[in-house]
């Protein structure tokens, strides 16, 4: 029985770390792959709360709905890592900016956002081919259950092919930490255990069994005897 126990004890040591999210920070996510999105003056792409929506949405703007920016708990957001790519003669950055409302979040055309954070990125981190480039605010914002939230990435390049920016994957954001196994969604994240993490649950899970019928056993054994 003791061998059992300890087991299991050494299992939830091992295993609880791991699930653990309490501090972990987030971060947007966009693929390589589904349609690109340009971005210049004329152009933004804009990640939106179905709640309170935005400020000023336009015919103009890529606009993607993200239910987590409707906070129904709390949980930090460190930047975003974005599938972009910058045109031939391109020079004038592109910025990504987070924009929190505090009251009258749930009524529309009511909600007043103001900016939280923000983060540029020079022309010089971009190529003309699609790359992840890295947006990381300076301290992950804290993200309060109960506000709402839109993210936007916008540029002032004149809005010309050859000096536009063009995001890939806009329309299909994941929000998740760094290392992309623990994804945030609606409720609550959802963490995907490393394969260390598998083998190590079922390992304890055979000690655990193996206890037991060593057990058992030993029981069978003695009413026999008996």
């Amino acid at each position: 029985m003791n061998s059992l126990r300890l087991s299991v004890f050494a299992l939830a040591a091992l295993v609880l770390p791991n699930l653990c999210h309490a501090d972990t920070t987030y971060f947007l996510f966009t693929g390589h792959t589904d349609a690109q999105t340009q971005i210049d003056i004329n152009h933004s792409s804009v990640w939106y709360n179905p709640l309170g929506g935005q400020e000023s949405p336009t015919i103009t703007n890529a606009e993607f709905l993200v239910t987590s920016f409707d906070a129904t708990f709390d949980w930090n957001l460190g930047g975003a890592h974005l599938t972009i790519k910058d045109g031939s003669h391109s020079s004038l950055g592109v910025t990504l900016s987070l924009y929190e409302c505090t009251v009258l979040c749930d009524q529309p055309g009511l909600p007043s956002y103001t900016l939280a954070d923000s983060v540029f990125v020079a022309d010089s981190s971009f190529t003309q081919q699609f790359s992840v480039v890295d947006f990381d605010f300076t301290t992950p914002f804290h993200i309060v259950n109960g506000n709402s939230y839109y993210a936007t990435v916008t540029s002032t390049e004149v809005d010309t092919q050859n000096k536009a920016y063009f995001i890939k994957g806009a329309n299909n954001l994941t929000i998740t930490d760094i290392t992309q196994t623990e994804t945030l969604l609606g409720s609550d994240p959802v963490v995907t255990p490393e394969p260390g993490t598998w083998v190590l649950m079922a390992s304890g899970l055979g000690l655990a069994l193996a206890s037991r019928l060593r057990r058992r056993q030993r029981i069978e054994s003695n009413s026999c005897a008996q």
